[in-house]
């Protein structure tokens, strides 16, 4: 990082997504692979630099590759910026695309107009790297949490007429929606905690409840590690953006999109059933123990140094 003596904008640039893009610009002219997570702060400000002043030599290898439409005025504006933007910018600069579901392959590569194998499928992790299942604790209530893909309506109709704690950790985009369903005053409702908090309130709940909306996105999957990884068994909505992790019976008790009797009986069931919540976060711990972020990162590495080694 230091070629060009510019490594000291990379603390500068750590709060800001344009300058980070056009530090990391900067930095990676005189290297052979830029590698950045596609959705991190700078990434879309890269790939377009990267496209419009990089070299004609594909340099891009984006991990975690998910597009989103966004909401409002950003939902509004996406199909222009897509068009004039976004896509000459993965044809022209990106040379790698890293996806977490097998789906994605194909249809990001008939979205972007390239070959499928500018596409890779590398599933996320289902252990944060916890060697022995956490013992089990006298659990409290249910937790659900998420920024992207949430299904609120369906968990608060779930929760309905229902006495068990119910705690929500939302994102700061969805609290006024969120707010709205719970005048009531039915769930404890938490925004944007740290990270260390939301593990602490996974590893506390009896049951954790990932509901989600289907949509032509991975979601769910780093929510699914923290659960396992926590040892607290999980209650998930069968989504294409979960298609490969949420294994009915396995690593979670799977109801269909948008079924809140569904959702209700299955945590309940749960709930009532302490030996069924046991053998459920047994299992899932048991089938995701290898699948550990350090071997996420190694095949990572793995794919940039293929990519150095085979000429464009």
């Amino acid at each position: 990082m230091s070629r060009h003596g510019l490594g000291w904008l990379i603390p500068m640039s750590r709060k800001l997504g344009v300058l980070r893009g056009v530090a990391g610009f900067f930095i990676g002219r005189s290297y052979d692979l830029i590698v950045i997570t596609h959705h991190e702060r700078g990434g879309l400000c890269l790939l377009l630099l990267q496209a419009l002043l990089g070299s004609r030599r594909r340099r891009l290898m984006l991990v975690q590759f998910i597009t989103q439409k966004g909401s409002g005025l950003k939902r509004l504006l996406y199909p222009i910026i897509f068009r004039l933007l976004f896509r000459p910018a993965v044809r022209r600069a990106m040379t790698l695309g890293l996806v977490l579901t097998r789906w994605e392959v194909d249809h990001y590569a008939a979205m972007f107009g390239v070959p499928a194998d500018r596409f890779r499928f590398i599933p996320w992790p289902l252990n944060e790297g916890v060697i022995s299942l956490p013992p089990a604790v006298e659990p409290v209530g249910v937790v659900s949490s998420g920024r992207t893909a949430c299904d609120w309506r369906t968990l608060f109709q779930a929760a309905e007429g229902t006495t068990w704690p119910l705690t929500v950790i939302c994102g700061r985009r969805d609290l006024p929606y969120v707010q709205k369903l719970n005048r009531a005053g039915r769930a404890r409702v938490l925004c944007e905690v740290s990270l260390e908090e939301h593990r602490r309130y996974i590893a506390s709940a009896a049951v954790y409840v990932l509901s989600l909306t289907d949509k032509e996105i991975s979601s769910g999957q780093i929510r699914m590690m923290h659960a396992i990884s926590a040892g607290t068994p999980i209650v998930a909505t069968k989504v294409k953006g979960l298609e490969g992790y949420c294994i009915p019976g396995i690593t979670a008790a799977v109801v269909p999109p948008g079924d809140p009797r569904a959702l209700r009986a299955s945590i309940e069931r749960l709930l009532d059933h302490p030996e069924e919540r046991e053998q459920l976060r047994r299992t899932a711990f048991e089938h995701s123990r290898d699948q550990t972020l350090d071997r996420y990162y190694q095949k990572v590495a793995a794919a940039a140094i293929a990519l150095l080694a085979t000429p464009q």
